[in-house]
């Protein structure tokens, strides 16, 4: 792909192209994100929110107008998890800070600038006629086309080869430490018996309730549940899985992640439409630079300078 247009409108439309070509879906709240929040059961145990919640907050989400009706995320839910004026039904508050968690990785950023920190950025002509500047300008004035090479096919081999070369994962592990509970009008205190060290016990592979990995990982990477089928049955690490799974998500979520970013960054190729065609330098004077006061230094006497 050549891009003929603005950078931002290229990356707009690349987005979509990915989706359509591999199934990965940027700011989407899919109904199914929040089954796998862990939760404690009344009976003590642990276990997953489910279905029928992570409708309910998806549900609620819409009526908010903090999604679209596909799922897609607003700016108004940007700016309650920004703000942290998010709110869940009654019922569903207790899983608050985890459904915050979920939505921030899923939002993405919101970039809100003040309009009153904007400021007029004097070019200094000294600097723009000097020899150090020309020549730095000499190379970089050139205009050039650019192409992204983003190959589904090759992400997949190479998370499967990451994940079988990446850290091993140890077996889970639990520390089991007694304290002394005093209950009394003030209120309840616990003093950790000093006499006793604390115990650690390594918990045995059947005693471990697995976890929906592949909605677990959807949610980290964003890829689809097929090619997250593919990586985990060939990367030849599910044993892994089986010994401690959170340990196993955590480590394939982050290589996973570092896999995709590899592969945008080395796919990115920048070639020089021609050496007639560059950008005078005497933009600076035709065009005016605002900049705000946030990222700027102020040069006393000199302007403002980035």
């Amino acid at each position: 792909m050549i891009a003929t247009e603005r950078f931002e409108d290229f990356a707009a439309n690349l987005q979509k192209e990915i989706e359509q070509e591999t199934g990965i879906r940027f700011g989407i709240v899919e109904k199914h994100q929040f089954a796998a929040i862990p939760i404690v059961k009344p009976d003590g145990s642990v276990g997953m929110l489910g279905m029928a919640e992570s409708q309910a907050i998806f549900d609620y989400l819409g009526a908010q107008g903090l999604v679209d009706d596909k799922g897609r995320v607003k700016d108004t839910l940007r700016t309650a998890i920004k703000d942290g004026t998010l709110t869940l039904p009654p019922a569903l508050t207790p899983h608050l800070q985890a459904v915050r968690d979920v939505l921030r990785k899923v939002a993405g950023s919101l970039n809100i600038k003040n309009s009153a920190d904007r400021v007029t950025i004097r070019a200094r002509q000294a600097v723009l006629d000097g020899p150090d500047f020309k020549a730095l300008w000499d190379r970089i004035k050139h205009k050039t086309t650019y192409r992204v090479e983003f190959d589904n096919e090759k992400l997949i081999a190479d998370c499967i080869k990451a994940i079988a070369n990446g850290p091993p994962v140890s077996r889970a592990r639990v520390r089991i430490r007694k304290a002394d509970i005093l209950i009394g009008k003030g209120g309840v205190e616990a003093h950790e018996q000093t006499s006793n060290s604390a115990t650690i016990l390594t918990i045995e592979e059947g005693d471990i309730v697995l976890p929906d990995v592949l909605t677990d990982l959807q949610d980290r990477t964003q890829l689809t549940r097929k090619s997250l089928v593919r990586i985990l049955t060939e990367c030849g690490r599910l044993t892994d899985f089986k010994r401690n799974p959170q340990s196993f998500i955590e480590m394939a979520g982050e290589v996973i992640n570092r896999t995709k970013r590899l592969a945008l960054v080395n796919g990115v190729k920048y070639q020089r439409i021609g050496d007639e065609s560059y950008y005078a330098q005497e933009l600076f004077q035709q065009k005016e630079l605002i900049g705000y006061l946030r990222n700027t230094l102020a040069d006393e006497g000199k302007g403002v300078s980035r």
